[in-house]
């Protein structure tokens, strides 16, 4: 997972509950590791902040793409792409690590603000309630879905209900589902 908030709630309970690890750098992972995350620390100023990650980020997907069967975890996706300017490398690895097993994940509070390449190259897509046209518009891009249909499904969920899209195959499927609390 690549973890980019000076502190997260979910970040921690993800290393107190689910086992992952801190990081800094890829290089600290040895290859008896999993559950890695990949968090920078907060620097001094918000410019070397985004430095250290941006650099930190650009290695671990360099790896990721060396090695291949990695499942990685983009939180924030939209900050990683535009903000560390990482939309190439992201695009690269969304686009064309299928063909080396390697699975990314990619997070953002709307679609909206997802690269094109997210929803265009997605084959499973989690999404909650929604009423703002610009992520209907940027629901258009999921592969064989009706995106008005998906978007008015969208106003009606529930504060723990969500859609399971599924685009891969020969027709997609969209399915309503709940979290548990």
């Amino acid at each position: 997972m690549l973890g980019t908030k000076p502190d997260d709630k979910l970040y921690r309970e993800i290393i107190r509950k689910q086992g992952f690890r801190r990081v800094e750098s890829i290089r600290e992972v040895k290859p008896w590791m999993n559950r890695i995350l990949l968090w920078p620390r907060q620097r001094d100023t918000i410019d070397e902040t985004m430095l250290a990650q941006q650099r930190a980020f650009r290695e671990a997907l360099d790896v990721i793409v060396k090695h291949g069967g990695w499942t990685v975890w983009v939180d924030e996706c939209k900050y990683i792409s535009e903000m560390l300017r990482l939309r190439t490398q992201l695009t690269y690895c969304l686009e064309q690590l299928r063909s080396i097993n390697a699975t990314v994940i990619c997070g953002a509070q709307r679609p909206a603000w997802l690269p094109l390449s997210v929803l265009s190259s997605s084959s499973h897509a989690f999404l909650w309630k929604s009423v703002y046209r610009d992520d209907a518009k940027r629901l258009a891009d999921i592969g064989g879905v009706d995106a008005k249909a998906i978007t008015e499904e969208l106003k009606t969920l529930g504060k723990h209900e969500f859609l399971y899209v599924h685009t891969r195959g020969t027709d997609a499927r969209v399915l309503r589902s709940q979290v548990g609390r």
